[in-house]
């Protein structure tokens, strides 16, 4: 059983041990006939970070000057992509990588500074002072370590 480039990339766009249960093949015997075709890595990764920026900036929302920066950027990402698609072992160019780190760290922080916003006194009750929140039931956790500490000291001498 033998397959050709153009059958196997029609299964780019899902994980490798999908792409060999569709074309009812084990899974070694699929990166086997992958590597008789001249595709050494799988690459579904690459592809889904770039469909995920596509995406993002297809969602995005701006005036006409942005909107035309965004169709461009667009535009490079769909090229690459297709470009990946015909030569897998083509790398990310370093615009698409700076690109995508700069949104994962835009939503890391966004989701950061959601956390960070949420008022406190929402999430104690009205009848708690606030040292139980921070020692519950005045405890604080210390008589334990002194305890630790003093028979452990106690004992070397």
């Amino acid at each position: 059983m033998s397959f050709s480039r153009e059958i196997i990339s029609h299964y780019f766009h899902v994980p490798l041990h999908q792409a060999a249960k569709h074309l009812n093949v084990g899974l070694s015997v699929f990166k086997l006939q992958c590597r008789n075709v001249g595709i050494l890595r799988w690459p579904y990764c690459k592809l889904l970070s770039l469909q995920r920026l596509i995406n993002y900036f297809q969602g995005q929302v701006g005036g006409a000057h942005t909107n035309g920066n965004l169709q461009e950027i667009i535009a490079r990402l769909r090229d690459e992509k297709r470009q990946i698609e015909e030569n897998t072992e083509l790398p990310l160019s370093n615009n698409t990588k700076r690109l995508r780190q700069r949104l994962f760290k835009s939503n890391y922080r966004r989701r950061r500074n959601i956390k960070l916003n949420l008022p406190l006194a929402a999430l104690i009750p009205e009848n708690v002072e606030p040292l139980q929140v921070i020692y519950p039931n005045n405890y604080s956790g210390y008589e334990e370590i002194e305890f630790a500490y003093g028979s452990d000291y106690e004992e070397q001498e």
